[in-house]
């Protein structure tokens, strides 16, 4: 499977239900609470699967508040 870019990540966080914004993400990434990113040049990419378990495993914990 391809590695994600940003635009892709955003788009497949909001096919499992959580949906958040470019800022967001970003922070996210930068505080270390989601997968870092490799680079090619100056582009970040993702894994697929760390993507997917950082969205599972938020969307649990949110759930799990309630």
């Amino acid at each position: 499977m391809t590695e994600l870019t940003t635009a892709e990540v955003l788009a497949r966080l909001a096919e499992l239900g959580r949906p958040i914004s470019r800022g967001t993400w970003t922070a996210a990434v930068t505080r270390g609470e989601a997968p870092q990113p490799r680079h090619i040049g100056r582009t970040p990419l993702w894994d697929p699967a760390e993507v997917e378990a950082y969205g599972r495993r938020k969307w649990s914990a949110a759930c799990s508040r309630r």
